[in-house]
């Protein structure tokens, strides 16, 4: 069915139809605000204002811990498991990504090392590896004041012993010991140009082992029409672009860097980067 109000609102998306026309009409819709529309200019004022202001689904002030860490279960949308554009709930995406994380966090440390995630927002990755893997250090760090307060807050109600911090990750980081591992989930995207190279050499910078990116990489999106409608979205919003490349030219060794088949947003695939250093 189509939604006259959302048409009205400029989103040609078309949510209550199967997949096929779903994907269809996220192209017409991304392609034609690539075209008519000026395209974002992200930087670090953009993105600390729009993680300050305008996401308040994350401040929720009473969420239980299965709630914080996997995300809602209730409300069916558009996402991308196995592959397969399918009705499902953002728990759903959740619980078959962050396995595949904990699985390189265990791989390239050892009980008492210290983990350091990139772009933390409010603490639910290092949340769930605290659960899984309590014999590792935790920290965050996390660019918006808003997100390392709630994220302090939520972990302090559940007893989770992860430190979270306020830092611009482009910028070096001074930590008490080095880390064996860096990682990002869904966090360098925010970062276009330059700003995600040097997010990528200040993780290089206080990790031993690995680095460990969960990111929308567009230059691994499928040649199909998901894949350039995902592009087109990825472009008009100035996400992130390369860096594969940027690990490359940073001298680092990329291990694996393939696409996940798992998305909340199916123009967002997520897809697997790991460093060995």
């Amino acid at each position: 069915m189509v939604d006259l109000k959302r048409i009205r609102r400029g989103d040609l998306r078309i949510l209550d139809g199967g997949p096929t026309l779903y994907v269809l009409s996220s192209f017409a819709h991304y392609g034609l605000r690539a075209l008519l529309l000026p395209k974002v200019r992200r930087d670090k004022a953009f993105v600390t204002n729009e993680y300050n202001n305008e996401r308040d689904e994350y401040w929720k002030p009473a969420l239980s811990e299965e709630e914080f860490i996997y995300g809602d279960a209730q409300t069916p949308i558009w996402t991308l498991i196995d592959d397969q554009l399918v009705k499902a709930t953002l728990r759903d995406v959740r619980k078959q990504v962050l396995p595949r994380v904990r699985q390189h966090i265990a791989q390239y440390s050892k009980p008492n090392d210290l983990i350091v995630e990139f772009g933390a927002g409010t603490g639910r990755n290092l949340a769930y590896l605290a659960r899984e893997l309590p014999d590792r250090r935790y920290l965050g760090l996390e660019l918006t004041p808003r997100s390392v307060e709630d994220a302090r807050r939520t972990l302090g109600q559940y007893k989770l012993p992860v430190e979270m911090r306020v830092a611009d990750v482009t910028q070096p980081v001074r930590l008490d010991s080095k880390a064996a591992v860096s990682f990002s989930v869904l966090a360098l995207e925010q970062l276009p140009g330059t700003l995600s190279r040097d997010a990528l050499k200040q993780m290089a910078a206080i990790a031993t082992n690995a680095i460990v990116c969960y990111e929308p990489i567009r230059e691994l999106f499928p040649r199909s029409i998901r894949g350039f409608a995902s592009r087109l979205r990825q472009y008009r919003v100035d996400y992130l672009k390369g860096l594969p490349q940027h690990a490359r030219d940073l001298g680092l060794r990329v291990v694996v860097e393939q696409r996940t088949g798992l998305a909340h947003n199916p123009m967002n695939e997520i897809c697997e980067l790991v460093i060995a250093l």
